[in-house]
């Protein structure tokens, strides 16, 4: 096996930071509430984290024996945008 030499100080220079100018300060990412009727509650969880939301309250609902174990309501509505870490509540059809 021959050896090969990696000169690592060719990947530190390429590295560059994002750019930010003195005394900026970046906001944290919004929420943006994402659609997650008809899955279901650990997609939607998955779904809603994705998005910098939490989930708030989870409802349950009778439903159609289709609709079981799915997300049938949410509230705020698909689309909206909130801070980051703004909660959204479910109703789950059981």
């Amino acid at each position: 096996m021959g050896s090969t030499q990696f000169d690592w100080r060719t990947r530190i220079v390429s590295f560059r930071f994002p750019s930010c100018r003195k005394g900026q300060v970046l906001a944290p990412p919004s929420c943006t509430v994402p659609k997650v009727l008809g899955l279901a509650l650990a997609k939607a969880r998955t779904r809603i984290a994705g998005a910098h939301c939490t989930v708030g309250r989870v409802a349950r609902k009778h439903a159609a024996r289709k609709q079981r174990g799915k997300v049938v309501g949410q509230s705020p509505q698909a689309g909206k945008k909130l801070q980051a870490g703004a909660k959204v509540n479910l109703t789950l059809g059981t």
